[in-house]
C-alpha cells in the first residue's frame, strides 16, 4: 500500500485486486476514497482529527466549524451547541440547556421556567412550572369557597357577574346599593328598614298583583305630604288628617271624630238629635226630625196659651189679633185701640180719647176735669 500527497492531502492508494499485497483484505482499517471531483468519502471506520475542522470556513476557531447547515439524522451532543438556529424535525432525547432566550415561531422570546410560587417578577419573559401555578392559585383561594361552593367556607369577590341565576339558601346582606335593571320578584315576606328614620324611596307607580285587584295597607298610613286619590278610596277604619279634599263624592258612611268646617264659617262638631235643642248651641245643627219637634212643641205650647192668654211678645210692624187680651201688668198704648170693650181695673194714666160713645156700668170717678 502508498501513501500519496495531492494537494495537501495524503491519500492511502488502494492495490489491485490482482496484486499480491497483504492488507487488501483488511477492511478493518479505515479506507478514504475519492468516489469524484471535490467529493472524500470514508468508506469504513473512524475519523479522527486531532485539530480543527472548518467546512465552509476559512477561519476555524473551534473544533468543528460550519459555515452553514448541519444536518443529522442523529445528532449526540455532550456539550453545548453554538447556532443561531437549531430545527429539530423529531424529539430531543435527553436533557436541552439553552443559554439565552427561547422563542418559538412567534411570540415572545422566553428566557426562564419559573419555580417561584408568589409569582414576584410578573415577567412576560418567564413561563411558571406546574407547581409555581398551583401554589400560587392555592394561595391566592386560601379561605376563599371554590367556584362550586363549599357551605362552610364565605366567598368574597371584587365584582361578581351572573349570567344565568342566582341561588342563596341564607341570608343575602348588601352593604351597597341593589339595583334591578329588569323586573325584581321577591316571593314571601318582605321588609324594608330597620330604623324609624330609614327612609323607602319608589321612583315609578306601586301596583297591587292582590288577586283582588287592591293595594292592601294592613297598619296605619301617615302622611306629610299630600294623598291624592284620582279613583275610588275605600276607608273601613278612621282617616287622621288635617285636610281631606274630595273633588267627586264619598260613597259609603263618613264618620268625623272632631268637627267639620266648610269653605267659611264656623266648625260643627255635632249633628244633633236634640228635639228641645236644649244645649243652644252654634257648634252643633240640628237634624230634621229634631227641628220638627222642636218647632211642633212651640206650636203646639202657642195654640194652648192662645185658648186663654196670648204667650208671644208681638212685634212693633205686626198687628195682633186675639180673641180675649187680658194684661196683668201695664199696657201701654202709642195709637188707638180698636176694641167693643176696654175694661180698666185699676185707672188709665195719661189722655183717654174716646172716638165714640162711652158706656159706663158702674160708677165713674175723676180726679181732674172731663172735658
Amino acid at each position: 500500500m502508498t501513501v500519496e500527497n495531492k494537494e495537501g492531502f495524503r491519500f492511502i492508494v488502494i492495490p489491485s485486486d490482482d496484486l499480491d499485497d497483504e492488507f487488501v483484505h483488511q477492511t478493518e482499517w479505515p479506507r478514504l476514497s475519492c468516489p469524484q471531483a471535490n467529493q472524500l468519502a470514508l468508506e469504513f471506520g473512524d475519523l479522527r482529527v486531532d485539530g480543527k475542522v472548518g467546512i465552509g470556513t476559512t477561519a476555524t476557531t473551534e473544533k468543528l466549524e460550519v459555515a452553514g447547515k448541519v444536518k443529522a439524522t442523529d445528532l449526540d451532543v455532550s456539550g453545548a451547541i453554538a447556532t443561531n438556529q437549531l430545527s429539530v424535525t423529531e424529539q430531543v432525547t435527553g436533557s436541552l440547556t439553552i443559554e439565552n432566550s427561547l422563542q418559538l415561531g412567534t411570540g415572545l422570546a422566553i428566557n426562564e421556567f419559573s419555580s417561584d410560587g408568589n409569582l414576584t417578577d410578573n415577567s412576560d419573559s418567564a413561563i411558571p412550572t406546574e407547581q409555581a401555578v398551583k401554589t400560587y392559585v392555592d394561595n391566592a383561594l386560601a379561605g376563599k369557597a371554590p367556584i362550586d361552593g363549599a357551605p362552610d367556607q364565605d366567598f368574597t369577590a371584587q365584582n361578581l357577574t351572573v349570567g344565568g341565576n342566582l341561588q342563596v339558601s341564607g341570608d343575602l346582606e348588601v352593604q351597597g346599593n341593589v339595583i334591578a335593571r329588569d323586573t325584581e320578584h321577591i316571593e314571601g315576606d318582605v321588609s324594608l328598614g330597620d330604623e324609624d328614620s330609614d327612609v323607602i324611596t319608589i321612583t315609578g307607580v306601586v301596583s297591587s298583583g292582590h288577586s283582588s285587584g287592591a293595594l292592601e295597607v294592613n297598619s296605619g298610613l301617615h302622611t306629610t305630604g299630600s294623598l291624592t286619590v284620582d279613583g275610588s278610596l275605600s276607608v273601613s277604619n278612621a282617616i287622621a288628617t288635617a285636610q281631606l279634599s274630595v273633588t267627586d263624592r264619598v260613597t259609603g258612611s263618613l264618620t268625623i271624630e272632631n268637627s267639620l268646617q266648610l269653605g267659611t264659617g264656623l266648625a260643627i262638631n255635632e249633628f244633633s238629635s236634640d228635639g228641645n235643642l236644649t244645649d243652644n248651641s252654634n257648634l252643633a245643627v240640628p237634624t230634621e226630625q229634631a227641628v220638627k219637634t222642636y218647632v211642633d212643641n212651640q206650636i203646639t205650647q202657642v195654640n194652648n196659651a192662645l185658648d186663654t192668654k196670648a204667650a208671644l211678645n208681638g212685634a212693633a210692624d205686626q198687628d195682633f189679633t186675639a180673641n180675649n187680651l187680658t194684661v196683668d201688668g201695664s199696657l201701654s198704648v202709642s195709637n188707638a185701640i180698636a176694641t167693643a170693650q176696654l175694661s180698666v181695673t185699676d185707672r188709665v194714666t195719661g189722655s183717654l180719647t174716646i172716638e165714640n160713645n162711652l158706656t159706663v156700668n158702674g160708677n165713674l170717678t175723676t180726679t181732674g176735669s172731663l172735658d
